[in-house]
């Protein structure tokens, strides 16, 4: 999530039934089966992959993600051999190739990046102690529900992207601490601006919106977990004033970084 106004439409092959039906609240987000100019779309596709050629060969990205990682290779050969493929091709594979672009090598999984991401979960913990100082009755992070974890989890994934936003620099490969430190001095300067101020808080929500819609998780009045259900699921601009703050710590988690890796330090 880098802009409320981008645009992406995402071409999606497989047999998705069981997904749909167990994700069946997606279109609070996202539009289903046909592109939107104002959302961003899921085209799930019943035909195999190889019979779309205006869709592959128009695509920006192609992200090959096989279980079965030589079928995944089969697939980036016949890619090669049969199509004009412009954009970017991603493959899940523990082989490198030249000018490939790849992910799940076993280099990727013990990078200084799977380790920062350990300490983004340590952080997602620390900011639910923050959450319980101020609420006394909220539970300890061990007793959390799953989603509820990976949801303070997710927020501090998005890290990597809200300091691209703020850094202006969307080729920013490694998130070392100097560049969170130099994010958070730009989002403290920033959100004096309240353009800017209400900008970040769209990117957040939209992000929010996005998890909990994967977790089936509807508009009500008031919130219910049994029910699964909150008042904040529904377009930014139709939130109350104070409701469209609720993401501002997900954008304060950059200088927590900041300032638990120079304790340790």
């Amino acid at each position: 999530m880098i802009s409320p106004d981008d645009r992406v439409t995402y071409h999606i092959f497989g047999d998705a039934k069981e997904f749909l039906r167990m994700h069946n609240h997606l279109d609070t987000v996202f539009s289903l089966q046909e592109e939107c100019e104002d959302r961003d779309s899921l085209i799930f596709h019943r035909t195999p992959w190889s019979e779309e050629h205006e869709v592959i060969q128009t695509a920006d990205r192609i992200i090959i993600c096989e279980d079965d990682e030589f079928e995944g290779w089969n697939i980036l050969w016949m890619l090669r051999a049969y199509y004009i493929v412009p954009g970017r091709i991603d493959l899940r594979s523990n082989r490198k190739a030249p000018g490939l672009s790849y992910f799940g090598t076993n280099e990727s999984i013990y990078s200084p990046e799977h380790i920062l991401r350990t300490g983004l979960n340590a952080v997602a913990i620390a900011m639910n102690n923050l959450f319980r100082q101020e609420h006394p009755d909220a539970l300890d992070w061990d007793d959390l529900p799953d989603y509820l974890r990976q949801s303070k989890i997710a927020a501090s994934e998005h890290m990597f992207t809200k300091v691209r936003i703020l850094l202006s620099d969307e080729n920013i490969s490694k998130l070392s601490f100097q560049a969170l430190a130099k994010a958070y001095r730009v989002y403290q300067e920033n959100i004096k601006d309240p353009a800017l101020l209400d900008l970040y808080r769209q990117i957040e929500h939209q992000r929010w919106l996005r998890f909990y819609s994967y977790y089936n998780w509807t508009y009500g009045d008031t919130y219910d977990q049994g029910l699964r259900q909150d008042p904040r699921i529904r377009p930014y601009e139709q939130l109350t004033p104070k409701q469209q703050t609720h993401g501002d710590n997900a954008w304060e988690l950059i200088g927590e970084i900041r300032l638990s890796e120079d304790e340790d330090s």
